[in-house]
């Protein structure tokens, strides 16, 4: 795996420059027409270039992700004072795209040529297992810094919790999407992992919503929800084993 290159992460989520396609077309039209037009093709192929060139695939960004969860695993257990040689199973992280009260950071998001939609920054909730209680640190996690924004922990006893699962949130929210360009979205059914106890109190993630799959920049993408699923299974399992006992 190559180290993390936060410069080239930005990059991935830059959209695409189609001003040079303008430039190498009217560069075409008039090499055809009147024989010159070799500097707009060549401003639009330099354009390109730029583009391209250290631009990371699909699949680098996604084992850059894994390795930053790994580091984020190791930071949720500082910060919320819990000993792994104490956990009676393997940790689960829920995250998706950080639309609202995004630390300052712009929320972005893109399409790539798999079909995955990725976002910058992520909503991240990290739990571990105890054997008598759960502990959760979420966060705000700007992946063109490493910087985790926000961050907030919380122990629940396994006795306490009263649900788990992914639920719809008909709740109405303006994004404002990317840097450059800007996009405003309402987003009307939100999906949720939610995590509630006998207290009122709840972990939530943001996971989808189809407003977000309606976007120029990721029409026709899907959102990938395997790790929200696999955490409500999870939590479910650890329930029953501990309030069984």
């Amino acid at each position: 795996m190559s180290e993390i290159n936060r410069s080239k992460i930005a990059k991935y989520f830059n959209p695409f420059p189609t001003w040079t396609i303008a430039f190498i077309v009217i560069g075409i039209l008039l090499v055809a027409v009147k024989g010159i037009g070799l500097i707009p093709l060549i401003i639009g192929g330099v354009g390109l270039y730029f583009y391209f060139t250290g631009r990371p695939t699909d699949q680098e960004m996604d084992e850059w992700l894994q390795e930053e969860l790994r580091v984020l695993d190791a930071r949720a257990l500082q910060k919320v004072g819990f000993d792994k040689a104490d956990a009676v199973a393997e940790p689960v992280a829920v995250w998706g795209p950080r639309v609202v009260n995004t630390g300052g950071v712009p929320f972005q998001i893109k399409t790539g040529k798999d079909g995955n939609i990725r976002y910058n920054p992520i909503d991240l909730s990290v739990l571990n297992f105890g054997a008598h209680q759960l502990v959760s640190y979420q966060c705000a996690y700007d992946r063109f810094t490493g910087n985790c924004l926000q961050e907030t922990t919380d122990e629940y006893f396994y006795k306490d919790v009263v649900s788990v699962s992914t639920k719809t949130d008909t709740t109405s929210k303006d994004v404002v999407v990317g840097k450059k360009k800007v996009e405003r979205i309402q987003l009307k059914n939100s999906e949720m992992f939610r995590l509630t106890t006998s207290g009122g109190t709840s972990v939530e993630v943001f996971i989808q919503d189809e407003g977000l799959l309606g976007l120029k920049s990721t029409k026709g993408g899907k959102m990938p929800t395997s790790q929200a699923e696999k955490a409500v299974a999870t939590v479910r399992r650890m329930l029953r084993d501990k309030k069984a006992t």
